[in-house]
């Protein structure tokens, strides 16, 4: 930086106003060069290297320290260097993708603290959501009658300060088919950076057979890009005497699971930024065939921003099993349809070992709190031809309630063949 004038109050606001751009680096402008007449001053740019002394994270809702230090794990023993802003980037995006809590960036600020040693400040913004909800479809028979379904779920995050996140699921069909999940997730688990994740699922179907399964999946690392899991998964199928006359026959199997995680969703409830991707990857034997299997799930969810008020929304939901020596059993077959897989059609209308389900929603929102939607759905799937439905809905959110409404109608049928898809979300 070079000056023709010599005054000091200039050069310094100048040279100031320079160094603000440097969020974080240390950086200083030092005198490099001057003539007899003390004009064409110049100043060089330099970075001056200095260590990171005392790190402070705060939260803005209650975390036991012995937790929330864990976030900061790789962040110490730090140096302001020429990639320190850099470095900070990447940690705070992996903040965002590890912990389901952070949607936005952590504020990070660096001063002088007593004794002139350097400090950092993270101020993390959580948002924990506590709360009910319930899916409920209906579609009609004939003559006034309707066929009503649906399922309750709810959802406790860091109850005990430990960044803990519980919920529970119960889904009605009718009375021969029903089923009930609960899930625990700890980011970190007792004093440990270790994340765990477990789950029990019991179920009946169509009174042909139970399901009780049990999975425990350990975090094996994390980085930017998203989370991955080690686990171990078990089930077992009885059959009925009704079910075996279907060739439901009763099994259990074991299996190595390993899953890949990505959430960088803005909120929870109707987001309308980011994306959502998770990968399953299952291998283990299953008795009834006396056979290795492999198990994969694929499930993305996309926005794209297109207008000020448009957004298109992208969801793929895909699935498979196979044996590699002979055919799945029926009862290890997937099911799919309804609101959370295929619209317009009802809920595990279908069973299927590989299955394909592609949707393309188009979202105008009217203000924040109300959204318009219109949505395509295309499913494939092994012995059933390619199958599609067509709807739109309405989403209506406040501080303490979410209300959303979808219509869906198979192509080719009547519109008033259609099934309504109702959720709502209460907040506690």
């Amino acid at each position: 930086m070079k000056f023709n004038n010599p005054d000091s109050l200039i050069i310094y606001q100048t040279l100031d106003s320079l160094l603000d751009q440097y969020k974080y680096s240390n950086m200083q402008y030092q005198l490099s060069s001057y003539d007899d007449n003390i004009k064409n001053i110049s100043y060089t740019l330099s970075h001056v290297q200095e260590n990171i002394d005392t790190i402070i994270i705060k939260s803005k809702t209650k975390i036991k320290h012995k937790y929330l230090k864990h976030v900061i794990d790789d962040v110490n023993n730090l140096s302001i260097d020429k990639n320190f802003e850099s470095f900070i980037e990447r940690k705070k995006q992996r903040m965002v993708s590890k912990y389901y809590f952070i949607k936005k960036k952590p504020l990070v600020d660096i001063g002088i603290l007593s004794g002139q040693k350097i400090g950092m400040i993270i101020d993390l913004v959580p948002d924990f959501n506590n709360f009910f909800s319930g899916v409920f479809g209906g579609s009609k028979l004939y003559g006034n009658d309707w066929n009503l379904n649906g399922e309750v779920d709810s959802r406790f995050e860091n109850l005990w300060g430990a960044m803990e996140r519980i919920t529970f699921k119960w889904k009605n069909i009718d009375s021969t088919n029903q089923s009930f999940k609960i899930s625990l997730y700890r980011p970190h688990l007792l004093i440990t950076g270790v994340g765990l994740k477990g789950e029990y699922n019991y179920q009946i179907v169509n009174n042909y057979f139970t399901e009780t399964q049990f999975g425990i999946n350990i975090e094996f690392f994390n980085n930017y890009y998203g989370s991955l899991y080690v686990g171990y998964k078990q089930g077992d199928i009885t059959s009925t005497e009704q079910g075996l006359r279907k060739n439901y026959f009763s099994t259990n199997y074991k299996a190595l699971k390993f899953v890949f995680e990505h959430n960088s969703f803005n909120r929870v409830l109707l987001p309308d930024k980011g994306h959502k991707l998770d990968i399953e990857f299952d291998i283990g034997e299953d008795k009834l065939i006396n056979e290795l299997y492999v198990k994969t799930k694929l499930n993305f969810i996309g926005f794209s921003n297109f207008f000020h008020k448009i957004n298109f929304c992208l969801k793929s939901y895909n699935d498979l099993i196979k044996p590699f020596q002979g055919k799945i059993g029926l009862s290890r077959q997937i099911s799919f349809g309804g609101v959370n897989s295929f619209r317009g059609f009802n809920d595990n209308q279908f069973k299927s070992s590989a299955l394909s389900v592609q949707s393309l929603e188009i979202h105008y929102t009217l203000d924040k709190a109300f959204k318009i939607i219109t949505f395509i759905d295309c499913g494939f799937a092994k012995d059933y031809y390619p199958k599609y439905s067509f709807g739109f809905g309405l989403s209506k959110i406040s501080k303490t309630a979410l209300i959303d409404v979808q219509y869906a109608v198979p192509l080719g049928s009547a519109i008033q063949n259609g099934k309504v898809h109702l959720k709502w979300v209460t907040r506690l």
